[in-house]
């Protein structure tokens, strides 16, 4: 059951990742090896111990922080659930579904990435599956899916195949032709004696990076393993970042030549109850192959999607979470610790910082949840009236104000927001909202229809100007549920 649950979670925290080869062919877009590092092997273990704790004279970012979008990990798209990849003039999407979308940033074209006019696709639902359909990745549980060069990638079949492999990697033009499989990216054991759960990959620099679970029993008590590990674009060369035997949850990213792994467990009390939780933040080098610890403590706590942003040396993160306030300012990592660089302090009313992005933070109202009066909190959740504030770095207003919902006009009645800070990045120029939005079957609380909307909203003098980008539907496919919808649609 615990392997069960841990696929489940592998299923739904996705992230981009990278190509490798099988047998002796080049990679399609062949990328820099370390050469220098030392081959990994099971047995040798080749562990990074991280170093101790560095103090903030030692903190010295000497490495590479240089950002290259045509290499590097986009650090706007710190998303579990869903992938939003740039490329250009569009976006390619991955709404958590078997398909793979593509969005005009002009607004007005959006669909299915097939390519096929006689093709129906899902029939207008993602969580419909049609395998003849070029757009169709062949998973209903979701992929992982990414750019690299001039193909889109994702893995497949690693559901199915714990004890032997991670999955397969396939590939695709951009226009969602030419399918095919690649190879099997390798198992991941670490220093451990059991393959690990992949939950989620990444590409960055030409090598891929993946964070793992793995649920274990030691002295007779249940324990969650976590490693961090980094391997060559053809899946060679595994090697050990970090790996802890007390969390079973964390965070990557990077800057410049380095992976950032934030680590999260909780300290217990001698009845059980967490007393503290505690965020361990690293570096890595692939040129070094050492970790170093940069911070440990719980002044921060574990990134949301969205809550954390790194450029140019720099590392910005959302204030800790309280219940009753929010989390209304953005930290800066400086001197081997936190300090606050921007509020949102208003008289009036609290604000939370859900969006931490490209020289911007966004607040919304802060919503105070009561657990003994839970209905106006998710009203409040669901409702198309929605306050944000936008500010740079600099603590300037951009914006200070509703949020302009035109677009519900082209929508269903009875739509309601269920999930409206699902993905949001932006810069002073224009913001980009990802929002999950249903529409209940009357009387049948089962029947919600979904729609992954995404916004764009240019920033001007005037205020905020909406652009329609994409809406994408998808329902439960149940026999009674999808007869209703498809009478509806």
């Amino acid at each position: 059951m615990k392997k069960t649950t841990a696929l489940l979670l592998a299923a739904l925290m996705l992230l981009s990742a990278v190509s490798c080869t099988d047998g002796n062919k080049p990679a399609p877009t062949e990328a820099p090896k370390n050469t220098e590092a030392p081959a990994y092997t099971q047995e040798a273990g080749n562990t990074a111990d991280p170093e101790a704790t560095l103090t903030p004279a030692e903190i010295q970012f000497a490495g590479d922080l240089s950002y290259d979008p045509e290499t590097d990990y986009d650090p706007r798209f710190g998303s579990f659930m869903d992938i939003v990849i740039d490329a250009g003039d569009v976006f390619y999407l991955h709404p958590d579904s078997s398909y793979i979308c593509y969005a005009d940033k002009s607004g007005g074209d959006w669909g299915v990435l097939c390519g096929r006019p006689d093709c129906e696709h899902g029939r207008g639902n993602i969580n419909e599956q049609n395998d003849d359909c070029n757009g169709c990745l062949g998973s209903d549980i979701g992929a992982m899916v990414w750019k690299y060069g001039d193909k889109l990638y994702y893995v497949d079949d690693w559901a199915g195949v714990h004890g032997e492999s991670c999955g397969a990697l396939y590939r695709m033009n951009l226009d969602g032709s030419g399918h095919e499989k690649v190879c099997m990216l390798p198992e991941i054991y670490g220093s451990f004696d059991e393959a690990m759960w992949p939950q989620c990959f990444y590409c960055h620099r030409g090598l891929i990076y993946t964070r793992t679970l793995y649920y274990d029993v030691e002295n007779a008590e249940p324990i969650k393993r976590t490693g961090y590990y980094a391997m060559n674009m053809d899946g060679s060369d595994v090697r050990i970042i970090y790996e802890s035997d007390k969390s079973g949850y964390g965070y990557m990213t990077f800057m410049g030549e380095y992976c950032y792994v934030l680590d999260y467990f909780n300290e217990f009390d001698e009845e059980g109850e967490v007393k503290n939780s505690i965020v361990t933040m690293l570096r890595w080098s692939p040129n070094t192959e050492k970790a170093e610890v940069l911070y440990e403590g719980n002044d921060i706590q574990l990134p949301n999607i969205g809550d954390l942003f790194m450029k140019d040396g720099e590392i910005y993160i959302a204030s800790k979470f309280d219940k009753y306030t929010g989390q209304n300012g953005v930290m800066r990592f400086k001197d081997g610790g936190w300090e606050e660089m921007i509020n949102f302090d208003d008289p009036e009313t609290n604000w939370s910082v859900f969006c931490v992005s490209d020289g911007i933070a966004i607040a919304r109202r802060h919503i105070r949840y009561d657990p003994d009066n839970t209905a106006p909190y998710w009203e409040a959740q669901r409702s198309t009236d929605l306050d944000i504030w936008i500010k740079d770095f600099e603590g300037n207003t951009l914006y200070k104000g509703k949020l302009p919902v035109g677009w519900t006009e082209l929508l269903d009645n009875g739509l309601f927001i269920y999930n409206w800070e699902k993905t949001a990045f932006g810069d002073r120029n224009t913001v980009y909202f990802m929002l999950d939005v249903g529409l209940q079957a009357p009387g049948h609380e089962d029947y919600t229809k979904e729609k992954n909307i995404l916004l764009r909203y240019d920033i001007t003098e005037n205020g905020l100007e909406e652009t329609l980008l994409s809406e994408i539907t998808g329902w439960p496919m149940g026999d009674e549920e999808d007869s209703y919808w498809r009478s509806r649609s």
